[in-house]
C-alpha cells in the first residue's frame, strides 16, 4: 500500500520559476537583513542560498522594499484565484511555504502585487457624467460590507470598481500572474453592489451592456491586448452573469474550469515498514 508526499526538490522549484518568470531579469535592493527577515516570515527558517526558495526570499524582500503593500495584500494574493493548468494553493495559517502548490502560490503572489502596483496601484478614475470608475485593491477578505458598500473579495486581489453618484453599482476583481512568458489576467469576481439592482438596470438601458460586461471592457481597454483573460466563476456565484459577462465583453474572455489533469503536489510513496 502507498501514501502520498509533498513535492519539494529543487529542480521542480527551478521549473516552476522559469514557468511562472518570477526570476526573469530579477534584482534586488534589499539589505541581507531585509532578506533574512523574508526568509522567516515565509518558511520560518533563514533558508540557505542553495535552496531555491532563497531568491523567493529576496523577491519578496524586493518588492516588500519597492511596494506599499500590507499583510493583507499579501494573504490576498495567497488565497487568491489564478486560472492555469498548474494547480497552486494557500497554506494553511501560520505554516512555512514549502510544497509545490504553496511555491508556486507564493510565486503567483509576488508577480500580483508587482504587476498589479506597476499597472494598476493608484490608477486615476476615471469619471463620465455621473458615474465613476475606480481601481482599488482589495481591502478586506471578509464579506462584510464597508462604508461605500463594498464587500470584501478573497479570490481577487485587484478591483474596478463602478459608482453612480456616488452609490455603489458593482465591481469586478482580478489577479495577475505569468505562465510560459505570456501575461494571464484571472476575473475572478463579478458582483453586483447590494441594493443597486436599479442603477445596474440603468446602465444597461443606456449603454446596452451589463455592468459586469462594462467594466471587463474597460479593464481590457486599459491593461491592452497583450494579456490573456480568463474568467473563473467562484462556487455557489451567478452563473449567468459571468457567462454573459466575459462572453459579451470587448474581447471575448475564456471561461476556465480546472480540470483533472492539473498538477498535484503529490507522488505515490511506498510506505516503509
Amino acid at each position: 500500500m502507498s501514501r502520498m508526499r509533498p513535492v519539494r526538490t529543487n529542480v521542480e522549484f527551478r521549473n516552476i520559476f522559469d514557468r511562472e518568470g518570477i526570476l526573469k531579469g530579477q534584482k534586488c535592493e534589499a539589505n541581507l537583513s531585509q532578506v533574512h527577515d523574508a526568509s522567516v516570515f515565509l518558511f520560518k527558517q533563514i533558508v540557505v542560498r542553495e535552496d531555491p526558495r532563497h531568491r523567493l526570499a529576496k523577491k519578496y524582500a524586493h518588492i516588500k522594499r519597492k511596494v506599499n503593500f500590507k499583510p493583507v495584500n499579501f494573504e490576498n494574493g495567497m488565497r487568491a484565484s489564478y486560472a492555469s493548468r498548474s494547480k497552486g494553493g494557500n497554506k494553511p495559517y501560520g505554516f512555512s511555504i514549502t510544497g509545490i502548490l504553496h511555491v508556486r502560490q507564493l510565486v503567483r503572489t509576488l508577480v500580483n502585487i508587482e504587476v498589479g502596483h506597476r499597472l494598476i496601484w493608484r490608477k486615476k478614475s476615471v469619471v463620465f457624467g455621473n458615474r465613476e470608475l475606480v481601481f482599488e485593491r482589495t481591502k478586506s477578505l471578509v464579506k462584510k460590507r464597508s462604508a461605500k458598500g463594498v464587500t470584501g473579495c478573497p479570490e481577487a486581489m485587484w478591483q474596478l470598481q463602478l459608482f453612480d453618484k456616488k452609490r455603489y453599482v458593482g465591481r469586478i476583481g482580478f489577479n495577475f500572474h505569468i505562465e510560459d512568458g505570456k501575461r494571464v489576467v484571472t476575473i475572478a469576481n463579478v458582483q453586483g453592489g447590494f441594493g443597486a439592482k436599479e442603477l445596474q438596470e440603468k446602465l444597461k438601458q443606456e449603454i446596452g451592456s451589463n455592468f459586469g460586461e462594462f467594466l471587463i471592457s474597460h479593464l481590457q481597454k486599459t491593461l491592452g491586448p497583450d494579456f490573456i483573460y480568463r474568467g473563473m466563476v467562484p462556487k455557489g456565484d451567478n452563473l449567468t452573469l459571468y457567462r454573459m459577462s466575459f462572453r459579451k465583453a470587448k474581447s471575448r474572455v475564456n471561461l476556465w474550469k480546472e480540470k483533472p489533469t492539473q498538477f498535484q503536489d503529490y507522488r505515490h510513496k511506498k510506505k516503509s515498514l
